[in-house]
């Protein structure tokens, strides 16, 4: 089996003087993708938006989440049950079946509700994406090599193990996905005559899910056009994903929307200056333009 080196999310977690704002620039810092704590990047996001959360106790949960998940594999290997089987008996075990997470049914007016993890972990409930963070997480304590999948229309996880390669529903409990439920998905979000393809199987290190889990919040925001909310959202995704070249767009257009006019132009030069697509690079010197003629 393939396997990562990683400080697992615990005691030293739990600290008193954990700072959420420095552990995002800490993520930010990382060059190494999968040395990213995706749990303590979670919480960390979770204090910036209720600056009076107690993250103790959901540290203290999630550690037990990543105990429980060891013990359960200890005990399907000491019962012949090795290998990948026993690493998703564990996962669901610890995650679902002892803790009762579960996909929310029906769109939750509050967006934080579903993808909040500290809201996640206090209803047990949320999207897909979410409970993939705690299942990444929880594999990732073990060593085991597992992020998400970014699957058209369907958020999933990926477990590599020994040459497999393991797709995991979040929203089912885990269960397994084989090609034809894949490929039903996939239809589904894109039409009969859509096909499966390699590229739909890379697997998302944990700065990208967390990056991916903030953009269903901004698009959220950006929908019900609160853009000085859409706006914070991304400058905390600068945070922990500073070299997200797309942010610094995002930023300049939400900026540019609320009348911030330095700040969009400062934004939409990095982004131009970075950019490799040229007509997404004209498309920004544009609006950028037009916000020079605004002075």
């Amino acid at each position: 089996m393939e396997r990562t080196t990683i400080t697992p999310t615990g005691s030293a977690s739990l600290l008193t003087s954990f700072d959420p704002h420095a552990c995002l620039c800490d993520i930010g810092n990382q060059t190494e993708e999968w040395r990213v704590d995706i749990w303590s990047g979670a919480l960390a996001l979770s204090a910036l938006q209720r600056p009076n959360v107690r993250l103790e106790r959901c540290f203290a949960h999630l550690g037990r989440i990543a105990e429980r998940t060891a013990t359960i594999f200890a005990a399907e290997e000491k019962a012949g049950r090795g290998g990948p089987d026993a690493a998703l008996t564990a996962l669901r075990g610890a995650v679902y079946r002892e803790n009762g997470y579960a996909a929310a049914q029906t769109p939750s007016a509050d967006i934080y509700q579903e993808t909040d993890l500290v809201h996640v972990i206090d209803r047990r409930c949320g999207l897909p994406e979410a409970l993939a963070v705690i299942l990444i997480g929880a594999g990732r304590a073990q060593g085991w090599k597992i992020g998400g999948l970014d699957f058209p229309g369907h958020y999933l996880v990926r477990l590599d193990w020994d040459g497999r390669r393991i797709l995991l529903d979040p929203a089912q409990g885990a269960r397994q996905m084989e090609a034809r439920d894949l490929r039903a998905i996939l239809k589904k979000h894109a039409g009969k005559d859509a096909e499966l393809s390699s590229a739909y199987y890379d697997m998302s290190p944990p700065r990208a899910t967390l990056v991916h889990l903030q953009n269903l919040i901004k698009f959220r925001l950006i929908a019900d056009e609160d853009y000085a909310g859409a706006l914070e959202c991304v400058e905390r995704m600068l945070l922990f994903a500073p070299r997200e070249n797309r942010l610094f767009l995002d930023s300049g257009v939400l900026n540019a929307r609320l009348g911030r006019i330095d700040p969009a132009k400062e934004a939409l030069t990095t982004y131009i200056s970075n950019a490799r697509n040229p007509q997404d690079r004209a498309e920004a010197q544009a609006l950028l333009l037009s916000l020079n003629w605004e002075r």
